[in-house]
């Protein structure tokens, strides 16, 4: 997913489409506390996660500079 069209709140389907990833993958990182986007506070139990914080955490890892965003 080119990162102008993240939107600027994602549910953790989008967030998996926008990172090339499984769902699970996500949920186990989050669950071991090695995710490297921190998920906005949840609404009715839903994680959410910020367009820029994920379009921030892309562009690091394009150039190398990965680390925690959000």
């Amino acid at each position: 997913m080119p990162t102008e069209t993240i939107p600027d709140i994602l549910t953790i389907d989008e967030l998996a489409r926008a990172l090339h990833c499984s769902r699970r993958s996500i949920e186990r990182r989050l669950a071991v506390g090695t995710f490297p986007i921190r998920p906005l506070p949840a609404i009715h139990s839903r994680r959410r996660w910020s367009g820029e914080d994920v379009r921030q955490f892309l562009l690091n890892a394009q150039t190398g500079r990965l680390r925690r965003v959000g």
